[in-house]
């Protein structure tokens, strides 16, 4: 028996949880709770919703193992083994292998057809996605693709000596070997091979002092590419130490390493916890709810419906009440639509900026609008790297719509939201995880 929100108010009295660990006996009134009224709770609260998915999971597998209550006090540190999450992990990034291999080219001879290779092999690289139009190093890669391009298309050239600019090959170097980039690599090359092995508890806690140490003196940067490596490392480094140390769930909850939720709550503890919301009033609260910080929002809406007017005025009250807002206007640039809207809304905040393009950084900015998202050729992984990157930014996402209403892109847009709003000329549908009202006349 495998329990699920779907099933686990039926299922769950099946279970004889005094023979389960106290953590897990605890959890059970809450989950009661979270997936009553048709999980109301766990679908409406992604806090909630993390803490189900943990429980459930730790459930499970305590009831197919019919493990025993474990001891709630300190035990001595046991031989484990590190599981593999980094066998296939590359050392050097597709970028950086790229941009290496261009400066292997200076002072070569080379002929045009190893040049044909290396443009192909760029190509297919970006066409597939590995290094993409958001990477870290997205302009030295089209300078490079523009010069192989100049290259391979010059009929006169069929075999030449290649010289890089000083200047560039400089550049190029400094990315090659920048110390942000040769720190992940050491930390990721001491990773790897501790994976499968036994006896690691002091390798383990020194590698993750240095990680965390790495981190928090900024020598590693969200911008440098292995970021998401070594983040994905640490929590792999600190779930086995907290396993190997400690069995208390109460101790776990306390050591919350960089603002981790333990895997296992007790329902006194999620409820004595406190969860940030924006704190909207008024007509806007009414409409999609009280969002927590961080939230996201789908707008689509036919042409001429006022979705970007009525998404203009959001962005007015969110700067003027909660925090800098920035309004990326891709659709209609910076021209005179634009600006006659902003007059008719009044969109006047000091706090409210305006791009006709996607900003590479978005620090220091508390809600983010896109639009639009079709206009801006943005994927659904891009927006969830986006949020992932940006966990305290609110962003809104406009989409274009099809003639027969539906907004383009799919419907898997809407699985990473959470709220979703329809605007029509005269009405405003609203959906959502934060109590939103089904719609509001305009």
């Amino acid at each position: 028996m495998i329990l699920t929100p779907a099933n686990y108010i039926d299922q769950s009295c099946q279970v004889n949880f005094d023979q389960l660990p106290a953590a897990l006996s605890k959890g059970h009134d809450l989950a009661l709770t979270a997936f009553k009224d048709a999980q109301a709770a766990y679908k409406g609260n992604k806090t909630v919703k993390a803490v189900m998915d943990h429980y459930l999971c730790e459930l499970n597998e305590a009831i197919a193992q019919k493990k025993p209550a474990k001891s709630t006090k300190k035990r001595k540190k046991r031989s484990a083994t590190l599981k593999p999450v980094m066998g296939d992990v590359a050392l050097i990034s597709e970028e950086i292998r790229f941009i290496r291999r261009f400066l292997w080219l200076d002072g070569k001879q080379r002929s045009k057809e190893s040049i044909k290779r290396l443009l192909f092999s760029l190509q297919k690289a970006m066409v597939e996605r590995r290094i993409r139009k958001n990477s870290p190093y997205a302009d030295e890669i089209q300078k490079i693709h523009d010069q192989l391009w100049e290259i391979v298309v010059d009929n006169q050239i069929q075999s030449f000596i290649v010289e890089l600019d000083p200047k560039l090959k400089a550049h190029y170097k400094e990315i090659v070997g920048s110390q942000s980039v040769k720190e992940a690599v050491k930390l990721l090359k001491r990773f790897i091979p501790l994976q499968g092995k036994s006896d690691i508890d002091e390798k383990v806690i020194k590698l993750h002092k240095q990680a965390i140490h790495l981190i928090g003196e900024k020598k590693i940067k969200m911008d440098n590419p292995y970021h998401p490596r070594i983040m994905q490392m640490i929590e792999v480094l600190e779930h086995y130490i907290e396993d190997t140390q400690y069995e208390d769930p109460e101790l776990a909850y306390n050591l919350q390493y960089l603002g981790k939720l333990p895997d296992v709550m007790s329902s006194e503890q999620l409820l004595s916890m406190e969860f940030e919301t924006i704190g909207l009033v008024g007509k806007w609260k009414e409409l999609i709810g009280d969002p927590s910080v961080g939230f996201s929002m789908m707008v689509f809406g036919q042409p001429k419906s006022g979705k970007s007017t009525l998404m203009l005025e959001f962005a007015q009250h969110l700067a003027e009440n909660h925090g800098k807002t920035l309004y990326v206007a891709i659709e209609e640039g910076f021209g005179y639509t634009l600006k006659d809207k902003i007059q008719r809304v009044g969109a006047i905040s000091s706090k409210l900026s305006f791009a006709a393009e996607m900003p590479k950084k978005l620090d220091r900015l508390d809600f983010v609008f896109i639009d639009s998202i079709s206009r801006g050729g943005l994927e659904i992984e891009d927006l969830i790297k986006l949020q992932e990157q940006y966990p305290r930014v609110g962003f809104v996402y406009i989409f274009h719509t099809t003639k027969d209403g539906r907004f383009r892109g799919g419907n898997h847009y809407a699985h990473e939201v959470d709220v979703i709003l329809e605007v029509r000329p005269e009405e405003v549908n609203a959906s959502g995880r934060f109590g939103a009202k089904s719609f509001i006349k305009r």
